[in-house]
Formats: structure tokens, sequence, C-alpha cells
């Protein structure tokens, strides 16, 4: 059966243009919404022994009101709730609701591949507030090992029928987890995720796992009302078809083939990553860099079933991955460069609201503005922080601090 479009993430931003919101969040709610819909059946198999499903952590980050984030997770979300067979976590979550809710719908659902038949227990988690569904630091602490674990679909990695993802109860009961599988689409403000995230959450290895999809300034998109007729294809029309094509990604099913030139491409992207790791191995970077390529392989699945139904990974999806994820890396250091304690995060963010109120300082100006949130250690903690963010720079004629990026973090 043949697509309605060429591109379902291209048909989407169209569905949406009139609808004032970021495009960068729009693009990314689409990407998270073909992941979702193609689960773990569809996967890549690294040197004949990792396998790499296409389920993909993306939160969307922005303060309060300036890019319509939710707006832009909910227009994919309505669509997802449009496709047969795909399941959804609820709003509020602990580590025991995650459990079993994972649990439940495996033992309900089910996945057919070459004449077996295996529990699937493949679930999509989308929170308009990231705190409302995580809670603070202390919620985030209690769920983020398994969400750690889940992204990487569980143990064993391939498909099984017989051994899967096993947890004791306090109860003295026991749960088992087939074939688990789990996408997040999140919203979030910055200071929630500084208060949230955490030393533990960095060294952990969960936030190696979320791109987080940063805007910081308000978007000014808004087009004001716009009457029907002046839209070309109705919308009922355009949705209708966007929930049809999301239907075809959510029945693809087995593994990918690479097609001529895709390990040449893989080679020449890992050895660029390669080279960012080495430069600073101990860096705020450091883990992210080190999942990228896994990154790459997830979201290169996504971006080929995006356009074909056929299994086929070519080095331009690979290449395409390798951009989409380059233009998030200089927003995400900010989420990465926030491993001290969450006293130190929060300190770090009220004096850049300072200091990037000026164009330039003096070391004694910056100490009088800043004292009420950091002390002197803590400062030129942040001053070290801000110049490899390329936030400010140091003019030792002048002995001043200039702002060269007064944006947001």
């Amino acid at each position: 059966m043949s697509r309605n479009f060429p591109s379902f993430i291209e048909a989407f931003l169209e569905y949406n243009k009139h609808l004032g919101v970021s495009n960068k969040f729009l693009l990314w709610s689409a990407i998270s919404g073909i992941a979702g819909c193609l689960e773990r059946r569809t996967w890549v198999v690294y040197n004949n022994v990792q396998v790499i499903y296409p389920n993909m952590f993306i939160m969307l980050i922005a303060d309060s009101g300036i890019a319509n984030k939710s707006t832009a997770g909910r227009t994919i979300t309505e669509l997802l709730y449009e496709v047969e067979g795909l399941d959804f976590m609820s709003t509020q979550m602990s580590g025991a609701s995650l459990v079993k809710q994972m649990a439940d719908v495996g033992n309900r659902k089910t996945f057919e591949f070459e004449g077996v038949v295996y529990k699937n227990s493949s679930l999509y988690s989308y929170s308009a507030e990231a705190k409302v569904t995580l809670g603070d630091s202390k919620g985030l602490n209690g769920v983020q090992e398994l969400l750690t674990d889940f992204y990487d679909c569980g143990e064993p990695n391939i498909w099984h029928t017989k051994k899967g993802w096993n947890k004791q109860t306090l109860s003295g009961g026991d749960i088992t987890i087939f074939n688990p599988c789990l996408n997040l689409l999140y919203c979030s403000t910055p200071t929630w995720l500084m208060e949230a995230l955490g030393k533990s959450g960095i060294a952990g290895g969960f936030a190696s796992r979320v791109l987080f999809v940063t805007e910081k300034e308000r978007f000014r998109g808004n087009q004001g009302w716009v009457d029907e007729d002046e839209i070309q294809t109705t919308n009922s029309e355009m949705r209708s078809k966007l929930i049809e094509d999301l239907t075809q990604v959510s029945k693809l099913a087995g593994r990918y083939k690479t097609t001529k030139g895709f390990k040449e491409k893989y080679n020449e992207i890992l050895k660029q990553r390669n080279e960012s790791l080495d430069a600073d191995p101990k860096g705020d970077m450091a883990s992210y860099y080190s999942r990228k390529m896994w990154h790459c392989m997830k979201l290169a699945q996504v971006l080929a079933a995006d356009q074909s139904n056929e299994l086929i990974l070519t080095p331009d999806h690979l290449q395409a991955a390798k951009d989409l994820l380059e233009q998030l890396e200089p927003d995400m250091y900010s989420s990465f460069a926030t491993t001290g304690e969450n006293k130190n995060l929060v300190s770090f963010s009220k004096s850049w609201e300072v200091i990037r109120a000026k164009k330039s300082w003096t070391k004694q100006d910056l100490m009088k503005a800043t004292y009420k949130h950091a002390t002197g250690a803590q400062l030129d903690e942040h001053l070290r922080t801000l110049f490899a963010m390329s936030k400010i720079t140091y003019v030792a004629v002048e002995a001043k601090y200039l702002v060269t990026d007064p944006s947001p973090l």
C-alpha cells in the first residue's frame, strides 16, 4: 500500500503550519510519533550482536509560554491516539506503576514475527509537564533507573518468549516484563530540569539517553487567526491521511537492511564522534557522545520509516540523523553542564540571569552582582562553564569578562 505523503514529517509540519508553534518542536514531535508507531517491531543488528531498536526519549525544553512546547506535543499524540494497537502510559508515574503498566500491556499485546508470537510490552509516554508526570527530583530518582533500563529495551535485548526483565516486589511477588519498549515525549522548563536531573541523572546514564530539544527565546511565528477557506486542504482530510500513514508505519516489522556505502558512512561519523569524545573525555558532554552512535542508529531508522515501508537504511539516512543531532548539540550543553548538586545548578542558572543582562563585567562587579546566588568558588566554576559554552570570553588587557552570547540557558 502506498503512502499518502512522501514524508510524514514534512506533511505533519505542513499540517501544523498555521499553529504558531516552534518548527523545531513540531519536527521532533513528529520524529517521536514515528518512533512510537515502530515500537520495537523494527531493528538494526550492530555487528551481528547488539540489537538497536528505534525507540527514543525526547524532551522539549523551554521556559513556560515562549515556544508552545505542549501544543507541539499534543498535535502528534492526538494523531497517535487514533492508531490502532498503540498503548499509552498514564499521565502520572512512579517506579511501581511504570513496571506494572508495562507488565500489563505485555500480557494483552503480542507481536508475531516469522511464525512466533511474542509478548509485546511497548508503551508510549507523553507529558505536557514532566514535573507532573515524574514529580520533583525524588520522583525522578525513583524512576530514572527504570527508564534507563527500558531505553535499551530490557534484558534480553532480542525478542524472547521465555526470558524477560524481572523484578521482585516488596510483598514477595514477582513481575516479569517480556520484550519491553518505551518511547518518551516530555515537555519541561529548564528550571525543573536542572532541579530534578542533578548529578545522579548525569552519572547514572539517564541524561545520555535523552535528546534535549531546546528553544531559548520566545517563538514569534504565530500568524494569528486563519479562516478555514484560506487553507487549501481541510484539516480533517489531511488529518485522516496522516493517521493512515502512521498506521502503515505501525505495521512495519523486521530487521533493516543496509545499502552500499552505509559501512563507510557509519565509520566516518564514528571517527568524528571519537574525536569529539577524545578532545574532552571527562567533559560535561562525554556521556552523550559515548552514546551518540546509538542515537544516530535509532534516528536513522525513524527517518527511513518516515519515507518508505521498505526496511532499508541508506548512508543518506545516517547522515541526516547525524545532522539533526548536531543541530541540537550546542543547546544540549547546558543540560549536561549541570553535574553538581541541585543547589549549584540553581546557583548557576540564577547567576547567568544576572550576568547576561550586561555586555561586560569586571570580576569585582560580578562578585557584587551575584553574591546572593554564588560563593566565590561557585562563581569561578560558573565562569569556567560559561567560557566553555562560549557564553562569555575574557579580555586580559581590560581585565573584563565580555558576554558573547546572552541567550538564556
